[in-house]
């Protein structure tokens, strides 16, 4: 059974549900609510555990988007090896065969996450208030790494990390060689890290993005603008790169092009294209410029004001409007928020920070 479209699980509809095997959009399950979803391999969007919800799916390998466990929430996804966007756990999560997330990894409350196989973390990781996180096979954060509070963070063979390292917990990181940015220790913190060489290296974003890369390519993936999809083919035309895939939770075929560094999205190889020449095009922001952080604006204003900025792909923007669960009104500020770690975030945040 696949799901077309989003999927809200609450206490008056959560029986039912055994033979769901894919939802191509968002899944939520809210508060009191129980899914067992034993044959559930696939979710397209985002998937949200809230309250003390509880979801049982032993099949489970792919969420495309947000993976998020809030509360006392449980999950138990022990065949998840995949999250495409960010992970979040703030409930009790097992995920014994977790090794990529795409995005940003936060771990807080009293919470701990068991993560033994984990080996690339696309953007930011980090360990909050009294949280704690056994990686030990986790090599490469993309973004910035911070263990707050009385956080401790046990991953021996880290090596890079992009952005900036920030440990005001304990951190045992036995392996690390390079950090991208600052690296602050405070406090009475502790970090053992005998063999780091650069404190301050501007290649760090670069070898963590090709390990991201090379992460996805081992499971027949790709992520390009914050979007998940299985690699079908790889063919080279011209001066452009065609790639024909599937989006994690799509039924249908799509394409990607790339030309040089920029790469876009398409239903059809013409649409995919078109999107190119868009996000290489001039546009014009003029009227955007008045905007502050506080103005509240609609989707589709927001929408069309953060394609202009960043050049974002028609493809692109609906596969994440879809696949998270929306308002019909945000301020500029949330929608820095909601797309942090999203392509194109640093580009818009950029633009009305200035």
């Amino acid at each position: 059974m696949k799901h077309i479209g989003n999927l809200e699980i609450t206490k008056d509809n959560e029986r039912g549900f055994k033979n769901l095997k894919e939802v191509t959009g968002y899944l939520y399950v809210d508060r009191s609510a129980k899914l067992d979803a034993p044959l559930l391999t696939t979710v397209g969007g985002d998937l949200y555990v809230d309250g003390s919800a509880k979801l049982d799916a032993p099949l489970l390998t792919t969420v495309g988007g947000d993976l998020r466990v809030d509360r006392s929430a449980k999950l138990d996804a022990p065949l998840l090896t995949t999250v495409g966007g960010d992970l979040y756990v703030d409930g009790s999560a097992k995920l014994d065969a977790l090794t990529t997330v795409g995005s940003y990894l936060r771990v807080y409350g009293s919470e701990k996450l068991d993560a033994p196989l984990l080996t690339t973390v696309g953007g930011d990781l980090r360990v909050d208030r009294s949280a704690k996180l056994d990686a030990p096979l986790l090599t490469t954060v993309g973004g910035d790494l911070y263990v707050d509070g009385s956080a401790k963070l046990d991953a021996p063979l880290l090596t890079t990390v992009g952005g900036y390292l920030r440990v005001d917990g304990s951190a045992k990181l036995d392996a690390l060689t390079t950090v991208g940015g600052y690296l602050r220790v405070y406090g009475s913190a502790k970090l053992d890290a005998p063999n780091i060489k650069n404190k301050s290296d501007d290649k760090a974003k670069a070898i963590a993005t090709k390990a991201l890369a090379a992460a996805f390519k081992k499971r027949k993936l790709v992520k390009v603008d914050g979007i998940l999809s299985f690699l079908i083919s790889v063919k080279t035309i011209k001066s452009l790169k065609l790639f024909k895939v599937k989006i994690v939770g799509k039924l249908e075929v799509s394409f990607i092009i790339q030309k040089g560094e920029v790469f876009s999205h398409g239903k059809t190889i013409k649409e995919a294209k078109d999107s190119i020449k868009y996000k290489l095009s001039d546009r014009d922001t003029t009227r955007f410029k008045k905007w502050k952080l506080t103005d509240s604006k609609n989707l589709t204003s927001l929408i069309n004001a953060y394609r202009a900025i960043t050049g974002a792909c028609e493809l692109g923007t609906r596969h994440f409007c879809e696949s998270s669960k929306l308002k019909p009104k945000y301020t500029v500020k949330e929608v820095i928020e909601l797309t942090k770690g999203k392509y194109g975030n640093e580009q818009f945040k950029a633009f009305f920070e200035v």
